[in-house]
């Protein structure tokens, strides 16, 4: 009886997701250091800070819009890293597929995923059920892409 054992050891589920929130811990000490440097120049200094940030949001939309959809991709990739971590889908390496365009349509969301080295498509089309589970959506359905042997819509 042969044994098999993977080449290279799987990344932890937790270093993925850190790695994700590297961002958005950059953004919350970066505001807290303005608004400390704020308050060192005036009292009323982080109360100007905020009304001025409100202000702007405001009186753009298209930058709101842009904030706005920047904020969904990332959330949709978020869901999509941790479906695929817990259905346990990862390539040979233990790399996740990768999220290269998210399209809008009446019946949810159609994602293109860049599909790493030792995942195939018919590994994907086997789970798609506990994909969608994973999802808590009614169905997925998975289908090659034209544009390239490593891409699924």
């Amino acid at each position: 009886m042969s044994r098999t054992r993977e080449m290279t050891p799987r990344r932890h589920p937790w270093s993925t997701l850190l790695w994700g929130w590297r961002r958005e811990t950059f953004a919350g000490l970066t505001t807290v250091v303005v608004l400390l440097e704020a308050r060192a120049i005036s009292s009323v200094g982080p109360s100007l800070l905020v009304l001025a940030g409100v202000f702007v949001l405001a009186a753009s939309p298209d930058i709101r819009t842009r904030v706005r959809s920047k904020l969904r991709r990332a959330n949709q990739e978020r869901l999509l890293q941790s479906v695929f971590w817990w259905v346990d889908l990862v390539g040979r390496d233990g790399r996740l597929p990768t999220l290269r365009g998210v399209a809008e349509i009446p019946a949810g969301a159609r994602y293109l995923l860049e599909l790493p080295v030792g995942l195939d498509l018919a590994a994907l089309d086997k789970r798609t059920g506990e994909i969608a589970s994973a999802m808590n959506v009614r169905s997925v359905r998975i289908r090659p892409w034209r544009g390239g042997a490593r891409g699924i819509v």
